[in-house]
């Protein structure tokens, strides 16, 4: 490649009709001059693409980086989703869970409460028939004290006392039977004495 310095030593031999020397060496000086300007403007555009090469790598880098970046995010959004799905599964068995034994607890509470209706149906029953035979049994001792002319010359004493053993409560007279007499009766079993005058 010629440079500028091999214009610039250039020699030309001379001839019969020749160049003039002067205007030859005016256009050498031009010509190296605009041969220098185009190799520095040469290296700047070398230095130029170097530099746009280097950027270009770099961006290549970054892009890279980038596709990685939104691969990993990606793969955390998965994993973030199904984890999301796992702990709204978990909620959902905890809930049916929860549900479940409350259901059983009712249910349970249920059969309690039956049982101790059971109980105290069968308690009131108890108490009637006891109460009746009682009354039975103290009318009878009466009808045998009381001649039965006395008793037929006296037939309001013995309505009344027949009122009173019809007037027994029934299982369905629950404020009788939740009374707090009833309660202290039933559960001292305690006697019940009918008073009667003697006459």
């Amino acid at each position: 490649m010629i440079t500028p310095q091999d214009i610039q030593t250039k020699e030309f031999a001379h001839g019969v009709r020749g160049y003039k020397e002067d205007e030859v060496d005016i256009f050498l000086d031009e010509l190296t001059l605009d041969y220098e300007k185009l190799i520095k403007e040469n290296e700047s555009l070398k230095q130029s693409v170097a530099e746009m090469s280097q950027k270009l790598e770099e961006y290549k880098n970054q892009e890279g980086t980038v596709v990685k970046t939104l691969e990993a995010a990606k793969g955390l959004m998965s994993d973030i989703s199904a984890s999301a799905e796992k702990r709204a599964e978990i909620l959902i068995k905890n809930a049916e869970i929860d549900a479940a034994a409350m259901i059983r607890e009712a249910k349970d509470k249920l059969v309690a409460l039956q049982n101790e209706e059971k109980l105290i149906t069968s308690r009131i029953n108890n108490y009637k028939t006891k109460f009746k035979a009682l009354l039975e049994s103290e009318l009878k001792q009466f009808q045998e004290i009381v001649p039965k002319k006395e008793a037929a010359a006296d037939p309001v004493a013995v309505e009344q006392f027949n009122d009173i053993v019809n007037s027994v409560p029934d299982a369905s007279n629950k404020e009788f039977f939740e009374s707090e007499e009833f309660k202290e009766t039933n559960d001292k079993d305690e006697t019940i004495v009918v008073s009667r005058k003697d006459d």
